[in-house]
């Protein structure tokens, strides 16, 4: 697990499946797109973070397959155009 994954004018492409484990994830201005390309073989990505996630400054998370976002903390999406959007979108225990 990491500590700490701090993304500012940045963007992640995913092709295919992504497991993420932090303790605290900060988005500044980023993208985190996921792309399943439409294949039922690929499993549900994750992201965990055990302490913190905040989107701020239009960021985004998108997946076109299936995203679940786990965590044991605080969820902040600071903004009308800060989204977390998947084709089936799993949010828990925040």
């Amino acid at each position: 697990m990491a500590e700490e994954l701090l993304m500012s004018d940045s963007v992640i492409k995913i092709y295919g499946a992504l497991r993420m484990s932090v303790k605290i994830h900060l988005m500044l201005n980023s993208k985190v797109l996921i792309d399943g390309n439409g294949d039922s073989l690929i499993p549900t990505s994750l992201l965990e973070a055990s302490n913190l996630v905040v989107l701020m400054d239009s960021s985004v998370i998108h997946s076109n397959a299936n995203l679940g976002v786990h965590g044991q903390g605080y969820l902040n999406l600071s903004g009308p155009r800060n989204v977390i959007e998947a084709q089936h979108l799993i949010l828990s225990l925040f």
